[in-house]
């Protein structure tokens, strides 16, 4: 038996080990996947997140919307006044436009990038920059940095464009543009090193945001690609079909969030090992008000040394109940009249019942010496032997 138990409790450690073990890989492996891939959106309450500057343009009154379909959907569409805002999670390198993608902006669309890979330079992490929307925090290293063979051409020809010139560059230093545009025909393109420009972790650089509204251009109807995060509308979902119904959902922090609840649940499963059943509720223990009220009123006659009390009335207790088993009722008789009958009845001699007797008569006038304890005790005895069973089967039997 004991062997036995002890190979259920290994099996049952061992399971929670490997439960607990594919926990920790999930959490550290997957979770933080999905925290990157969320990072930019404005579902997202996480500093890395832009639902802070969603509400901000929102309460601007401005016409801004969320884009929960492939980027194709929106550059089929041949209106203009558009603009589409991409917040990278991560800088995306090597980053070109379709041939649809710049015919939609040709029609006077604006796409707005956010999270162009570029390298790092010498610039300080955290620097300030003016802007017309007003002082702009950037903490990022990375710069556009300008083509060396643009630059040999500039000393040769000062007056020679380049791709840095300030007709392109939007925002940047010395080491190189932070925030640069491409214009193609009607349209135009804008590039931005960081993916945190205005994230919530820059609520209170308010210069951050009113740079990031004056980009997307508040006269468009503005649309913020969170297909881009792993979200998508109603008729997207539907055209999926079942199988990307898993993919959508290992996308959202919901599945994260079930999943983790799903595992901790196994484990205590696993490590309680019981059925699933009724509830039974603790039964409260009855409480015997009697014997409660008997118990206290027995501690305050004792400290009040009462003794002569309960001899008293213990003592009529017990010879009123003797007289009932005698056939003479339940009012106290004269004792030579209790004694005459108890003793025919009884046959046993007068001198023990005349001695209880005596010795309660002493007590109701006062004339008896305090019992203690252990007399009472045997006093109290001696009435119970005779006023018992015992007796009251051999008063039937002479009857």
């Amino acid at each position: 038996m004991t062997r036995a138990m002890t190979r259920k409790k290994w099996l049952i450690g061992t399971i929670a080990l490997l439960v607990l073990g594919l926990l920790l890989l999930f959490t550290i492996f997957i979770s933080p996947q999905q925290q990157r891939l969320h990072d930019g959106s404005t579902f997202s309450r996480q500093p890395s997140g832009y639902g802070a500057w969603y509400a901000f343009m929102q309460a601007q009154g401005v016409d801004i919307q969320r884009w929960q379909k492939p980027v194709e959907a929106l550059t089929t569409d041949q209106r203009t006044g558009l603009t589409l805002l991409q917040v990278y999670p991560q800088p995306i390198a090597n980053f070109d436009l379709e041939p649809e993608e710049r015919a939609w902006l040709a029609l006077g669309n604006k796409l707005v990038i956010l999270g162009v890979a570029q390298p790092v330079t010498e610039a300080e992490f955290l620097t300030t920059h003016p802007s017309a929307a007003g002082l702009v925090k950037i903490q990022s290293s990375r710069r556009r940095i300008p083509n060396p063979l643009m630059d040999r051409i500039r000393e040769v020809i000062p007056d020679a464009p380049s791709a840095d010139q300030p007709q392109d560059q939007i925002l940047g230093d010395r080491y190189g543009s932070i925030i640069w545009q491409e214009v193609i025909d009607q349209g135009q393109v804008i590039y931005v090193t960081t993916p945190y420009l205005a994230a919530n972790a820059y609520q209170k650089a308010p210069g951050n945001f009113q740079l990031l509204a004056q980009l997307v251009d508040p006269s468009h109807r503005i649309y913020v690609d969170e297909y881009l995060h792993g979200y998508r509308d109603r008729e997207e979902i539907a055209k999926s079909g079942v199988e990307d119904w898993v993919s959508y959902l290992g996308q959202t922090p919901v599945f994260v969030v079930f999943l983790q609840v799903g595992l901790i649940f196994l484990v205590f499963l696993v490590a309680y090992n019981q059925r699933f059943g009724q509830i039974i509720p603790l039964t409260t223990p009855k409480v015997n008000n009697s014997q409660a009220y008997m118990q206290a009123i027995a501690a305050v006659l004792e400290k009040a040394d009462c003794a002569d009390f309960l001899v008293e009335t213990i003592g009529k207790a017990e010879q009123i109940k003797l007289q009932k088993s005698l056939g003479l009722g339940s009012n106290l008789v004269a004792p030579e009249l209790l004694l005459q009958i108890w003793t025919e009845r009884t046959g046993r001699p007068k001198a023990e019942l005349a001695k209880l007797l005596q010795q309660q008569a002493l007590v109701s006038k006062n004339q008896h010496k305090s019992l203690k304890p252990p007399a009472l005790l045997a006093l109290l005895e001696k009435w119970r032997q005779l006023s018992s069973g015992e007796d009251t089967n051999n008063l039937n039997q002479r009857r």
